[in-house]
């Protein structure tokens, strides 16, 4: 899945607010999909560094696993479920291209893979659908927040 979107805002300053992970709870309210970042183990954020995407009813453990400042970072997340007759393993991977296209603006391509193992394979197509929706939210969120401040 690809996402676009442009936002008024330098490709430096659309980086920094991507990888501030401590910051994330500042322009991206809760859902069910996302509650807050916890404990990362880097700051700043660099390869290698650790962090846990909670949830409303889990969380996935996450690593960066690509960073080239200012146009490039990746994330690879990954969680267990055991609910009811539903249990498997949900990685997903999430890699931001971003790409300045001038008069100070930053197209942002959010490209995502999604991997499940075990019975949530039945549920794909519905982690499809919710994961959508949550990443388009995250963009338009991101969108709002960078362009309602000054500067």
């Amino acid at each position: 899945m690809q996402f676009h979107i442009a936002v008024a805002r330098s490709i430096e300053t659309v980086f920094e607010l991507i990888s501030d992970l401590s910051g994330y709870k500042a322009w991206l309210p809760s859902s069910e999909l996302f509650t807050e970042v916890v404990d990362i183990s880097d700051y700043p954020v660099k390869v290698g560094t650790t962090y846990g995407d909670k949830g409303a009813t889990t969380t996935m453990r996450g690593e960066v696993v690509a960073m080239e400042p200012p146009r490039i970072i990746a994330f690879r997340q990954t969680t267990h479920i055991e609910r009811a007759f539903l249990s498997g393993e949900l990685t997903i991977s999430i890699r931001y291209q971003l790409e300045a296209i001038g008069g100070g603006e930053t197209q942002i391509t959010r490209e995502l893979h999604m991997h499940t193992t075990g019975l949530l394979t039945v549920a794909r197509p519905l982690l499809i659908m919710a994961i959508r929706k949550e990443n388009e939210r995250i963009l338009q969120r991101m969108k709002i927040y960078l362009e309602s401040r000054v500067g």
